[in-house]
């Protein structure tokens, strides 16, 4: 039988062995800090492309967003422009009946007045206001009106009140042999300043004037 010391291995093994240990070793731990890196690297590309999907999606969010709002804006202008449109042809048609209407009126008239017959025209609130209001009505003065049938001697009658006997003056009513007056006129009675306005008044019994 040998010696103990014979069935040792020699001591340049266990160095052997030690540095192939520690080499295993450093391998595994290069081996896990590689996988750790990878898993790293993949967690941060899974990340940047989440992120650019979230961006992507808030991107098309906006895209729609005013897309869908240019859409309402064109709705609005296209509802605009048909309410328009509608308004014009409404108006446009109850122009045609009131001229339809005052095509029959006038009409009529001239059949009752080719048959002597006077038609009677009943004026509403609204037109006894605006009436008023045209001639500068005033609940605080006189106002004098000559009416008359046509050619009767009406506005020189009103230039003698007013003191304007001359019909070359400006501020003179116009008289004429035929229908002169066709609107309602006011004028003032220069000796009375504006106490006794008077107001020279179109013909009666006539087509422009029928009551």
């Amino acid at each position: 039988m040998g010696s103990n010391n014979s069935r040792q291995p020699p001591p340049e093994w266990d160095a052997m062995e030690f540095a192939q240990r520690e080499l295993r070793e450093a391998e595994e731990r290069q081996r896990q800090a590689e996988e750790a890196a990878r898993r790293a690297r993949e967690a941060a590309e899974r990340a940047a492309r989440e992120a650019e999907e979230q961006r992507q999606r808030g991107r098309d969010a906006r895209l729609a967003a005013e897309r869908a709002a240019q859409a309402a804006r064109e709705a609005a202008e296209r509802i605009r422009q048909q309410r328009e449109d509608a308004e014009r042809t409404e108006r446009a048609k109850e122009e045609v009946e009131r001229k339809a209407w005052e095509a029959v009126e006038r009409e009529e008239l001239e059949i009752l007045l080719n048959k002597g017959i006077q038609p009677v025209v009943i004026p509403t609130l609204a037109d006894i206001r605006l009436a008023k209001a045209k001639v500068q009505y005033n609940d605080a003065m006189f106002h004098f009106a000559i009416a008359g049938i046509a050619s009767s001697g009406k506005s020189p009658l009103t230039n003698a009140f007013c003191g304007m006997n001359d019909n070359n003056r400006a501020d003179a009513t116009p008289a004429g042999a035929n229908e002169t007056t066709l609107e309602i006129s006011r004028y003032v009675d220069t000796a009375h300043g504006e106490q006794f306005p008077w107001y020279d008044v179109p013909s009666s019994g006539t087509l422009m004037t029928p009551y």
